[in-house]
């Protein structure tokens, strides 16, 4: 485990120096140290840590819990907490700021270095799966056919902006609320309501391939005809967890093969 820069928040002077000592023998670096929440967060904002060292109890307004809380929610930086008091309701209460471990005091070495190593690797792979989720997101928010995704019971959990621009829905309006509440899709040919491409999906359990399908933009107040797909994303398991509805605009090219249609029946026989 390469050195990592740690925050100690702590006001006990005694339990500062013998963090400091087994911090620096196993090659960490102790970017900090201060008593109170409100420096610790001020700290935290300046000095980006790769992780703190946070006792429970501190002086000032903000104690431990509440401090570890607003470091990471706005830094995204792992707390583990240093406590002497491992009762049900403080460790319970603790649970509210997400912390990467826990030490109690007096705590040895070994103790201190395992949780330590633990939360480093915890907070890493966090880091990694919040940085592929963006470039995720990047892409899809660049990918010019329309993409949708919703869990398997038809929750949307994604939409790029194409979807965005197609249905005239934001994906702040949209996030956490069930399709087929916010998207109507009609049968181009039929006029008639069709059934939601993830209910084809599902009742099918394979994909599927629509078309000349209308849905309305709420923005621009207009019909849009769509075609595309709906595709299963399935776990380990074989089991659905989520469908993925890539689509496009046909419109222009639907006006064109109307036109050529009603071209070619006017023509003499």
């Amino acid at each position: 485990m390469s050195g990592k820069s740690i925050l100690i928040v702590e006001d006990e002077d005694d339990i500062v120096r013998l963090l400091k000592s087994i911090l620096i023998s196993l090659g960490h670096e102790v970017s900090a140290v201060c008593s109170s929440g409100e420096d610790a967060v001020r700290i935290a904002q300046e000095k980006t840590p790769d992780l703190a060292l946070m006792d429970i109890s501190l002086v000032g307004e903000m104690d431990g819990i509440e401090t570890a809380r607003e470091i990471y929610s706005r830094f995204k930086i792992p707390i583990v907490f240093l406590t002497g008091y491992a009762d049900s309701e403080t460790m319970e209460r603790a649970k509210i700021a997400e912390p990467f471990g826990y030490i109690v005091k007096p705590f040895d070495i070994s103790h201190l270095k395992g949780t330590l190593e633990m939360a480093i690797r915890k907070g890493r792979i966090e880091k990694e799966l919040k940085e592929n989720q963006e470039w995720l997101q990047r892409i899809l928010k660049n990918v010019t056919d329309a993409v949708i995704v919703t869990d398997s019971k038809g929750i949307l959990k994604l939409m790029n902006f194409a979807a965005e621009s197609i249905t005239g829905l934001e994906e702040k309006e949209t996030a956490g609320k069930p399709l087929a509440d916010i998207l109507t899709v009609m049968n181009g040919l039929t006029d008639k309501e069709f059934i939601n491409p993830v209910t084809r999906v599902i009742s099918k359990d394979a994909g599927s391939t629509f078309s000349n399908l209308l849905v309305f933009n709420n923005k621009d107040c207009k019909e849009i005809c769509i075609e595309g797909t709906g595709t299963p994303i399935r776990d380990r398991n074989g089991e659905i967890t989520d469908i993925i509805l890539v689509f496009r605009d046909i419109n222009e090219s639907k006006k064109k093969q109307d036109a050529l249609f009603l071209s070619n029946s006017s023509c003499p026989a």
